[in-house]
């Protein structure tokens, strides 16, 4: 009898920790892509503390980079890939004493601080916000498209790496990084 009761028990656990697991990855796998973006100024943030609905909150980050938050106050983002953000923040939940056990995830909801820039060719040239997963055609549709003159199949990538400026022929499903200059030339027949 003892045998057969200590069996039920260890499935009712195991049954118990696969949906803590399920449901924990299904919380977090929005953000799968997002985990290496660099948090920075005018970003705006989802933040959810996983069982603590009351502390979930849309913030934006301040100019000098920072945020305010139920219990731990003021968060430094500046600069901080969105994993780490994460881990800061159960860190200053759980040395608080605030939370037992906190999960945190943060999804980006609007990348403000990242720029692209779309010149030459295009009906509005000018900085327009980068997004995840953005490619070189969503970008110049945000510039309005390109003008009549233009050559969309040549246009040109300038993507700066360690200080140095380089060009890049490129396709229009191309993906585009933050502060990639998008340079759509003229035509000639």
């Amino acid at each position: 009898m003892r045998k057969k009761q200590s069996k039920t028990t260890l499935q009712i656990i195991c049954i118990f920790i696969g949906l803590l697991c399920t449901t924990s990855f299904a919380f977090s796998a929005d953000n799968i892509s997002n985990n290496e973006y660099v948090v920075g100024p005018e970003d705006i943030l989802d933040i959810r503390v996983w069982d603590n609905e009351d502390m979930d909150r849309m913030v934006e980050v301040s100019q000098n980079g920072a945020f305010t938050f139920p219990l731990i106050g003021k968060v430094d983002a500046d600069g901080l890939s969105v994993f780490e953000l994460e881990m800061l923040m159960e860190k200053k939940l759980l040395e608080g004493g605030y939370l037992v056990s906190p999960h945190v995830t943060v999804k980006v909801e609007k990348y403000q601080s990242k720029k692209v820039f779309v010149v030459g060719e295009v009906i509005t040239p000018g900085e327009y916000d980068w997004k995840n997963s953005m490619t070189v055609r969503q970008a110049i549709a945000q510039a309005g498209g390109v003008t009549e003159k233009a050559s969309p199949r040549r246009v040109i990538v300038v993507r700066t790496k360690d200080g140095k400026e380089k060009e890049y022929k490129s396709k229009l499903d191309a993906l585009v990084k933050p502060n990639d200059i998008i340079r759509v030339p003229v035509r000639y027949f």
